[in-house]
């Protein structure tokens, strides 16, 4: 098979290649859930369900207000997590909570939307509140089960086949919704998505570490608040403060991609399985692109090509004159964004220790979680005012400065060999 065969090129460790194996399966069940229950399908059912875009914007917003209390408190225990796959495990499974209070939503149809609203909030940042920790042992777990040489060529594989997987999911969720409209359609939905994020959780307890990283940091006792004042005075933290706080504001702007869709151009519920369809598209056109080029330009540059097109894609999408050519730029935007999301990881595996890496890591999320929660609160105010092109436009310009940072302090500052 193909993909054995890559997998035996990229790895001759059979622990390494059994970890491979459960990550791509987790990875496509994970994303599989994703599609099911993304912003685009998420954000028709609530404008469909009667909420503004002010009050989803303040879910969005709460969601990461949450996200960086969750950092702060566990930031600490990172990189001193005694069976750090185990607590994985446990923090992945509340993603679940999301599609289950959708779910018990859609069970009561004459819910008002202030009851609506406090509801979700709740949900979400429980949510968040525990799956920060899960953000922060993701990447201090992943370079102990794969080595860092081949970081960037075994994410750019799991992404381009979680991606030609997350094709048929979101065909299907376009036949779902399509036949069974609201709110059935979103019901199945999110219901298939709470099981699917279940058993993506329970398959992290099949990681082994790999010998090479044998312990954790000894210290268990230190708080959280010494080690964030550990991490802002280290330089490599420094050097990407900037990009990583633009990076979280683009997703702010792109995180009403489906509103702006809807409001501008009138599209229907169903369109936002069709931006997930094509998103999906584009990730595999970004995976493939960035396993073919890492080596050879590095990071980096890469990470300045995905924010140049994903600026263009997100401020063009505002001037979109049909559905069609709406989809073309989320399309764009959603490729340039493919190569940040894969060369972000990328370039911080090769330039950061692994005794650190879930503190860094804790400290980078909290610096986007930060210009996420004010960019989204920012562009929905500017949304409700008809300023759709000036919020878009400066989240756009904003996202280009962060690529160029990215680009200077990977290529530029090579802080770990």
């Amino acid at each position: 098979m193909p993909l054995k065969n890559i997998l035996r090129r990229m790895a001759s460790n059979p622990v390494e290649r059994r970890n491979m194996i459960f990550l791509l399966i987790r990875d496509t069940l994970f994303g599989a859930a994703m599609i099911f229950a993304s912003n685009t399908i998420v954000q028709a059912y609530l404008v469909k369900t009667g909420l503004s875009t002010t009050s989803i914007g303040l879910i969005g917003t709460l969601s990461n207000v949450a996200s960086i209390a969750g950092i702060l408190i566990f930031m600490g225990i990172a990189d001193r997590a005694g069976n750090g796959i185990h607590m994985l495990a446990a923090s992945a499974f509340f993603i679940t909570l999301t599609p289950l209070a959708l779910v018990f939503i859609a069970f009561f149809p004459g819910m008002s939307s202030y009851t609506m609203l406090v509801f979700l909030v709740a949900a979400v940042t429980a949510q968040n509140l525990v799956y920060s920790l899960k953000n922060m042992l993701e990447s201090k777990v992943f370079t102990q089960i794969i080595r860092i040489e081949i970081c960037g060529q075994f994410l750019a594989v799991d992404g381009a086949l979680v991606s030609i997987a997350s094709v048929f999911f979101s065909i299907v969720s376009s036949a779902v919704l399509g036949a069974l409209g609201f709110p059935g359609g979103f019901m199945l939905l999110f219901t298939v998505s709470f099981l699917f994020f279940a058993v993506a959780a329970a398959l992290i307890l099949g990681f082994k570490i790999l010998e090479l990283h044998p312990g954790v940091l000894p210290d268990a006792g230190i708080s959280a608040f010494a080690a964030l004042s550990n991490i802002f005075r280290a330089r490599a933290f420094r050097i990407f403060a900037l990009p990583n706080i633009s990076r979280g504001i683009a997703a702010g702007g792109s995180y009403f991609a489906m509103a702006v869709g809807m409001k501008k151009l009138g599209l229907a519920p169903i369109y936002s399985t069709y931006l997930v369809f094509w998103g999906t598209m584009a990730a595999i056109f970004a995976n493939v692109i960035f396993g073919l080029l890492i080596k050879h330009i590095g990071a980096g540059r890469l990470c300045l090509v995905g924010s140049l097109a994903g600026s263009a894609g997100l401020v063009c999408m505002v001037f979109a004159g049909s559905a069609d050519v709406f989809i073309g730029f989320y399309f764009l935007m959603f490729l340039g964004q493919t190569f940040v999301d894969l060369g972000v990881p990328t370039g911080v595996f090769e330039v950061i220790p692994n005794e650190i890496m879930g503190a860094y890591t804790g400290g980078r999320l909290l610096l986007m979680a930060g210009g996420t929660a004010l960019s989204i609160m920012g562009v929905s105010f500017l949304m409700d005012s008809g300023m759709e092109i000036l919020a878009f436009v400066l989240v756009g310009a904003i996202q280009i400065i962060g690529g160029f940072f990215f680009w200077n302090g990977f290529n530029r500052n090579r802080l770990y060999q």
